[in-house]
């Protein structure tokens, strides 16, 4: 009776009827003295715009150089650009980014952004600490995953 309790209780928590497992759909992580809050990752079914926060979780400032963001699946990236200066986040701050329709995130998707469905993007970024200079400029790599709204 024991075992077949145990497999019942297994069946339900796989079949996930409440859809437990949709409540925190939105991630983000990053690597290196960068973190981010999958509360804050926005995917525009509509604009097909990215908008997500960074924080600087360092003790330096740092420059962020360039970004790109491409589909887990494979094919081309989406340029974040902030021409013509480079982004700067002191230690402990918040920068919001936005990587806007214009900067190809449906042709990273191959076609349209559908709303209510999941999507990941791999992020690959390059920085330096300002106190070392451009000369020590390093990757850093990360993860959204997002479900599209409206």
């Amino acid at each position: 009776a024991f075992l077949v309790m145990i497999a019942v209780i297994a069946g339900i928590v796989a079949l996930d009827p409440l859809g437990a497992a949709q409540t925190n759909i939105n991630t983000c992580q990053m690597s290196g003295p960068l973190s981010c809050n999958g509360d804050t990752v926005l995917l525009s079914a509509g604009d097909a715009d990215l908008q997500f926060e960074l924080e600087n979780s360092g003790r330096n400032t740092i420059t962020i150089t360039g970004m790109n963001i491409s589909n887990q699946g494979g094919g081309e990236a989406a340029l974040w650009n902030n021409t013509p200066d480079d982004l700067q986040i002191q230690p402990g701050q918040v920068e919001t980014i936005n990587i806007p329709n214009s900067g190809n995130v449906s042709k990273v998707l191959s076609g349209s952004i559908v709303e209510s469905e999941q999507y990941t993007f791999p992020i690959e970024l390059s920085y330096y600490t300002t106190r070392a200079g451009d000369t020590y400029e390093r990757p850093a790599e990360g993860q959204i995953r997002t479900v599209a709204a409206n």
